[in-house]
This record gives structure tokens, C-alpha cells and sequence, in this order.
């Protein structure tokens, strides 16, 4: 039966890409110069696959890999991190609506009112409740839809919208893809995308509404680009950006003050809506308040981010106030002419608000932005990659070592040249900059802190990937047997998940086994803190070793930095007090230490530590400390570990400009420079013959089962 439901699919799906082929030959239409497309497949296939659902035929893994790479959503998701999180919630939502079993908790969700505290997941839920009542209307929807009539409408009207000498030549709009996930449309750098039930509830007439708004986003990026050489760095200001983006774009589709509909949201959330565009005046006061508070030095930059919530509903409550106040008071014309000059709105706003007798902004406040924006306007200094470069040279203890000869040194000097060059030129983003440089050094605990200049970070092309290619890489803490001789720990992280606690109850979920065979797996263990492994040691000590100690650059601002943490660990006291009274540019931090305990347990007999490339820092060092103090350890893995532990204890450091949290490594190994492993890894003592498991989270995986058996010879 389950193979002639599958066959039954497979026929489904494929009428379903000849009806989609047939849709996008009619919808894929340009918009005249621009060649704006419009895709309707993602949104249709999902539709089809839902009334195969309605018919009982279930989707297979295959039926959600090819809907994930169908261009809508592939296209949505290819930029994103939480890419994962998103397929997860349009799974979800879509196998509970046909889930007998789920039944009561569908209904809990769908018979709730959707809020500002909704969970995201429950807005999917909510929204695949919605698509799955009106299927055959959405059908319907779909082969009525004149795109290319409807986008040309839309570019119309966003027109009427636009300040008059608005270049929009450059303009990049990608293309517009139909969807189905939370009911919400967006406009993101590579696309816009509307859901397509948000299109249904509105008609044509709100979908072109729609559109426009999106294509006004589209259009202001060349305003500001051409108006601001600088990002923003100011709270109040950005919140003042958020206000005028979303209360700019509202007068398309929103138009009159208080709104009655709100895409798929019932009255709670447009009640929400309501009362914080009335509350507007309050929250402006706040603005006001916070700014001329933090210029007076009364509150903290921490305290004075609340000010960047001063933009409710993300600037669209907020902003339809501000927007509508100078549009009603000052005219149209008024609203849309002073679009991305932020210092002209606020002077707007106070000039309306004085006529309507609401909160006028101080003038301190108004001073502010002016000045805001015209820093902006400024050509930006390259102040990060000024304060980059000073931590390198002055705090990095890997600098000294990695430029140790006139080679190393003119080559790092040449490099620090170039790239200041190109930012100047503006030939490369100066945060780009600071991931090149700090990727030269070749230090995996030397990371510039966004996850996208990672990419500069050193990898060895020679070892395997922990994780390319597998289906699912969430390894989670557990405890279980494997079978009867052999016990399995699974511990991912030195860093608080799981806790201290967890493995000292670990060890003893072992001992009470009776199991002769332990294997401690680590796989994904990228550091931490060295104690939270001590109970592991203890538990498989049998050998005196030795811990080779680390020593710390001697700076003054990594004396300021111990200063901070003396009442967490006050031993460094100590430390600190010979950094003061040394001119040396190192002092040990950790002394040598040999590894011993008073008992050697007589389990496990054997023990194995299974490895991977995502082992790292605290992680590795646990594999160094047990590979000298137990000598019935033995580390499996197919490739070696990552190579990060030469120069360690990372001090966060926030670049002046961007905000961005870099790391870097105060102390270095005394096992260098013949002994160091950042550019090998630690190999493992028996290599895995099998390939990557498709699956590591809480579960006993092939690897586990091969060194298991392993052990037995």
C-alpha cells in the first residue's frame, strides 16, 4: 500500500510541474527595463502537494528536497543561517494540518489569537491552517493572476511615492517569488518575496498595494546610498530610519489611521497595532529622553540601545504616526520629498507636530540627528581596521610567533598596505578587510565575530569535514549502552551544554553499568573550559603525565582585562602582580602541571575518544591530556581534529565602529615551537573506515558501532 501511494505521488508531482511549467510561462513576465520576473512555482507546489495530503498521499524526504529547491525558496533561504529553521517550520506546519494524532494541539494553535508573542512556528502552523480551507480558491487564484498587469500597477503607484529626484537607474530588485510560510511578505536583498495566502486575502487590488510597498524598499536603498557614505551606528537615528522606511511605504497600502485588516491576523494583533500608533507620542518622549540622556552621560551605550526600540512593529506603528502626522499637517508632498534625509524629517515631524499639538522633539535631540547624518555623510575612516590592527600588533600572543622573521613581517606589512588601500578605494568592505587579515595569521581562536567573515578563517583542505554532506550534525549529550560491553558518552561541549554536573552524573551512569568498555565521543566539541572534562580524566587516569602550561602576553590591556575577572578566579591576583612589576613580553599564565590521582579506576578496560574536525580548543586539549595520562585511551576518528590551541584564553574585543565582538587569544602553548598542533590537528590513533553518518544528534551512529566493535578485538 505505501508503494502505490508513493507511485500515486510521483504521478501527482509530476502534473503538478507541467501545471506549474504552463503558470510560469504566462506569469514569468518582465517588468519593462528592469526584467522583474515573477515565480509562482513554490507557492503552486505547495498547494498541490497539500491537496495530495488531503487525498491521503503523504510527501516523501525526496517530495521536501525538491519543493526546498524550487527557486522561491532556495533562493530565500541561500543567504540565511537559520535556513534550517525555516524548512523545519514549513514541514511542520504542513504534516500537522494531516496528522490525526495532532489534532488537539492544531487546534489549540489556530483557535488562538496570533500576537507579538506568538512563537514563529505557530505563525507557519497558523497560516498552513488557513491555505489548507481554501485550496481550490487559491487554485483559482492562481490561473486568474495577470503578474505582468499587476506589477506594472504596482511600479506605478510606488512611483507617486517617490521624491522627484530619486535616481532609479540602480536599482536591484531581484525578482519576486510567491511562497507559502507565515503569512508575511519581505523584501530582502536577493528577492521579494509575498506569501501566498497574504496575496489571496487581500485580492488584486491589495497585492498591487502590496507589491508597491515592497518595491518602495526597493527603490530607497539608491537614495540612502547616494545621500550616506557611512552605516549607521547611532540607536536613536536608526529607530528614526525604521520610523520613515515603514511609515513611508504605509501610505501605499495602508493609508488611513486605525487599520482594519492586517494580513492573515485576526483583531487581537490589529488592536496591538491600533494602540501603539496612538502610543506614539509616549514612545517619541522615550527617544527623546534616552538620546539626551546618553549625550549627557547619564545612561550607558548599553542602556541607550532601548532607544533603537523606539520603533514599534518595526517602525511600521511608530512610523505611520510620524509619516501620517506630516502628510496630514504639511501635505503629501511634504512626506515623500524629505524620503532618507533623516535630520529634514525630524525638523518636519516637530513642525507638524507643534500644528496638531502632540510631542515635539527637544532640541538637543533634533542637534543630534543633524549631526548623525552629516557624520554619516562624511567618507568613513577605516576606524575598525585601525583598532583590528592595533590588537594584533600590541594583545595577539600568536603576533610575535607568526611574523618571527623579515619574510613573515614584510609579507604581513604588505598585506596591512593593501587592504588598507582597497578600503579607502572602496574596492573592499572594511570589516572584509578585518576578516583577511585576522585570516592570515591562520589561528582558529584569532575569529573576527561575524559568521560571515569566517570564510577567511584557515581550513585544511586535507582533512574531513565534521560535517559536509550529512543530513543532520546536532550532536547531543548523552548517556546510554551500546551493548552489553560497551558504554556511550556523548559529550559536545566544554562550554556549559552539558554542565559540570551533567558529567560527573555521566560517570556515574557508567560505573553503574558494569560496562568494561566506555567510548567518550566529542565529535563537534569546539572548547570551552578545561574543567568540565576533569571527571574524565580522573575517571580514566592510570599513568602520570604531563600538562604543558600556557604563557600570557604581558599588556596593559590584558592586565585590565584580569582585573575585570580577579573575583571569578582569584588566583590570577597573583598573575596579575608579576605582569605589573615584568618589562618581559610573556609571563606564564598556567604553569606546567603533571597529571595524577591518588586511585586508578579498574573500569573501563578499554576507553575510546572518537574525533572529528569540529574538535577544538578545550576539546583537543582534552584529547592531549588523555592521551599522556591514560594509557587504555585510544582516539578514533577519519581525519584529524581543527587546530585550534596554540594560543588560547580569547579576550572579546568590540570593534569601535561596527560593534562587531572579535576574539583574541592572550596566552600561547609552551609546546611550541616544536610541539604545536594548530597547523596539523591531532590525528587520531586508529582511523574510521566507514563514511560520514548521515545523522549525529542523540543517536547511536554507525561510527559508534564500528569502534565498538573495535574494541572487542
Amino acid at each position: 500500500m505505501r508503494n502505490e501511494k508513493h507511485t500515486n505521488m510521483k504521478k501527482i508531482i509530476i502534473l503538478v510541474f507541467s501545471l506549474i511549467v504552463m503558470a510560469v510561462s504566462v506569469n514569468a513576465q518582465n517588468l519593462s527595463e528592469k526584467g522583474l520576473k515573477c515565480t509562482t512555482e513554490t507557492a503552486e507546489h505547495l498547494i498541490y502537494m497539500m491537496k495530495a495530503a488531503s487525498d491521503g498521499i503523504m510527501p516523501t524526504e525526496q517530495d521536501w528536497e525538491n519543493l526546498f529547491a524550487l527557486d522561491g525558496y532556495k533562493t530565500a533561504f541561500s543567504k540565511r543561517k537559520d535556513a534550517q529553521e525555516w524548512h523545519n517550520n514549513i514541514k511542520n506546519a504542513f504534516l500537522i494540518q494531516f496528522d490525526a494524532n495532532r489534532k488537539t494541539e492544531l487546534d489549540s494553535i489556530v483557535n488562538k489569537e496570533m500576537g507579538l508573542t506568538t512563537p514563529d512556528s505557530h505563525r507557519f502552523i497558523y497560516n498552513f491552517y488557513l491555505t489548507k480551507i481554501k485550496l481550490d480558491e487559491m487554485v483559482n487564484f492562481i490561473k486568474k493572476l495577470d503578474m505582468d498587469k499587476i506589477i506594472k500597477k504596482a511600479d506605478k503607484m510606488v512611483r507617486q511615492y517617490l521624491p522627484k529626484n530619486a535616481n532609479l537607474s540602480n536599482v536591484q530588485f531581484g525578482n519576486i517569488h510567491f511562497v507559502l510560510w507565515d503569512g508575511e511578505g519581505r523584501a530582502w536583498s536577493n528577492g521579494i518575496y509575498i506569501d501566498f495566502n497574504l496575496a489571496l486575502k487581500g485580492g488584486e487590488k491589495e497585492l498591487i498595494r502590496t507589491l508597491a510597498h515592497e518595491f518602495h524598499h526597493k527603490y530607497m536603498n539608491p537614495i540612502f546610498n547616494a545621500m550616506y557614505k557611512q552605516n549607521f551606528k547611532d540607536y536613536a537615528l536608526y529607530a528614526i530610519f525604521r520610523n520613515q522606511l515603514e511609515g513611508t511605504a504605509d501610505m501605499i497600502d495602508k493609508r488611513t489611521m486605525p487599520v482594519k485588516q492586517m494580513g492573515i491576523y485576526g483583531k487581537g494583533i490589529i488592536k496591538m497595532y491600533n494602540d501603539d500608533y496612538l502610543s506614539t507620542p509616549k514612545v517619541l518622549q522615550e527617544l527623546d529622553s534616552l538620546t539626551c540622556q546618553y549625550l549627557a552621560g547619564k545612561i550607558t551605550k548599553k542602556q541607550y540601545r532601548k532607544a533603537k526600540e523606539c520603533a514599534h512593529f518595526e517602525g511600521h506603528a511608530t512610523g505611520d504616526y510620524m509619516v501620517f502626522l506630516i502628510r496630514d499637517q504639511l501635505g503629501k508632498k511634504a512626506a515623500i520629498e524629505c524620503f532618507g534625509d533623516f535630520a529634514q524629517f525630524v525638523r518636519l515631524y516637530n513642525e507638524a507636530a507643534r500644528k496638531a499639538g502632540t510631542y515635539v522633539f527637544s532640541d538637543t535631540f533634533v542637534k543630534h540627528i543633524e549631526s548623525e547624518c552629516e557624520r554619516m555623510k562624511q567618507e568613513p575612516r577605516p576606524v575598525d581596521l585601525d583598532w583590528a590592527i592595533y590588537e594584533l600588533e600590541v594583545n595577539y600572543a600568536g603576533f610575535l610567533t607568526k611574523t618571527n622573521t623579515p619574510e613573515k613581517r614584510n609579507e604581513y606589512e604588505a598585506l596591512k598596505t593593501r587592504l588598507y588601500k582597497e578600503v579607502k578605494e572602496k574596492k573592499c568592505d572594511e570589516l572584509d578587510a578585518v576578516g583577511i587579515l585576522f585570516g592570515w595569521f591562520g589561528d582558529n581562536h584569532l575569529h573576527p565575530g561575524m559568521a560571515s567573515l569566517r570564510k577567511y578563517m584557515k581550513k585544511r583542505t586535507e582533512n574531513v569535514s565534521h560535517k559536509e554532506g550529512m543530513e543532520e550534525y546536532d550532536p547531543t549529550p548523552i548517556t546510554c549502552k551500546v551493548d552489553d560491553e560497551t558504554f556511550l558518552i556523548r559529550f559536545p561541549s566544554c562550554d556549559g551544554d552539558p554542565t559540570l554536573e551533567w558529567v560527573k552524573e555521566s560517570v556515574k551512569n557508567y560505573l553503574a553499568s558494569g560496562c568494561k568498555h566506555l567510548i567518550i565521543d566529542i565529535r563537534g566539541n569546539g572548547g570551552g573550559r578545561d574543567m568540565y572534562y576533569e571527571p574524565y580524566k580522573e575517571l580514566l587516569f592510570d599513568k602520570k603525565g604531563l600538562n604543558v602550561g600556557a604563557d600570557i602576553r604581558n599588556t596593559p590591556d590584558h592586565i585590565k582585562y584580569l582585573k575585570k575577572i580577579v573575583k571569578e578566579l582569584p588566583w590570577i591576583e597573583e598573575v596579575i602582580e608579576r605582569m605589573e612589576k615584568s618589562n618581559e613580553n610573556f609571563i606564564p599564565l598556567v604553569e606546567d602541571e603533571i597529571i595524577s590521582y591518588d586511585t586508578i579506576h579498574p573500569l573501563p578496560l578499554k576507553a575510546a575518544i572518537i574525533i572529528d574536525s569540529g574538535v577544538a580548543s578545550s576539546g583537543e586539549q582534552m584529547v592531549l591530556d588523555l592521551k599522556v595520562c591514560s594509557s587504555r585511551t585510544t582516539i578514533y576518528g577519519k581525519g584529524n581534529t581543527m587546530g585550534c590551541l596554540d594560543f588560547s584564553n580569547v579576550r572579546r574585543v568590540d570593534l569601535p565602529s561596527s560593534g562587531i565582538s572579535t576574539g583574541i587569544p592572550m596566552t600561547v602553548s609552551r609546546r611550541l615551537p616544536n610541539q604545536g598542533i594548530d597547523e596539523t590537528g591531532i590525528a587520531p590513533d586508529v582511523r574510521i573506515t566507514l563514511p560520514l553518518p548521515k545523522k549525529l544528534t542523540d543517536n547511536v551512529d554507525e561510527w559508534i558501532l564500528w569502534v565498538a566493535n573495535e574494541m572487542k578485538k
